[in-house]
């Protein structure tokens, strides 16, 4: 009983973490986004397939990162355009990185996808955190 208790309250405490909440949400967003994106990278080009996977996850993850991360209620229409401008670029980011590791290093194009995750991820998290959820 004991042991259940401090479970239950050490990941209570974990869940307060906004990193940790980051973490946890943008797991299952990437996953999602990231099995959307594997999927189309076999019926079409990288820019169409990285596109429909970004908007996706603008819709998804602003709702998430808003309600659940951040904890916010309200966001100004500037920084609802400012994260929209946000996801453009990342989704530009992704491309490039895909076709860079692609057609300059010969990585396969749904490994590439994996190995941009990170850097994108990075991305993501500094930008919502400094700028638009602040």
């Amino acid at each position: 009983m004991l042991y259940w208790y401090k479970k239950k309250y050490f990941f209570k405490e974990l869940y307060r973490s906004e990193k940790i909440r980051f973490l946890y949400y943008g797991f299952f967003n990437t996953l999602i986004t990231n099995l959307i994106l594997q999927i189309l990278l076999f019926f079409s080009k990288v820019y169409f397939a990285t596109l429909i996977a970004q908007i996706f996850n603008l819709l998804f993850g602003f709702f998430i990162y808003k309600k659940k991360v951040f904890r916010k209620k309200y966001i100004s229409k500037n920084k609802k355009v400012f994260y929209i401008i946000t996801a453009f670029t990342s989704w530009n980011l992704n491309w490039i990185i895909i076709n860079f590791l692609t057609f300059d290093l010969y990585v396969p194009k749904n490994l590439s996808a994996i190995i941009s995750l990170p850097l994108i991820a990075a991305w993501s998290y500094l930008i919502q955190k400094l700028i638009i959820f602040k």
